[in-house]
């Protein structure tokens, strides 16, 4: 669930959380359509696996929430 899907730019820097207790870590996401996206993160990361959640923070401000999704593939 993006909370601005319609203002997602082709590309878009966030942090990304997937577990709880982890910092949020840099990536992209990328807009796949039907509501899908890929994420690719700057450095590599331990797999997520599917049916994890992944939180999306703005790069840029922190604080902002970009959106959820469910994880469904590493």
């Amino acid at each position: 669930n993006l909370v601005a899907w319609d203002r997602l730019s082709p590309e878009r820097p966030v942090l990304v959380k997937v577990r709880s207790r982890q910092a949020a870590m840099p990536a992209t996401i990328l807009p796949l359509g039907d509501s899908r996206i890929r994420v690719r993160w700057h450095q590599a990361q331990p797999a997520a696996a599917p049916g994890q959640a992944a939180v999306f923070y703005d790069a840029s401000e922190p604080d902002l929430l970009v959106g959820g999704a469910t994880v469904v593939a590493d």
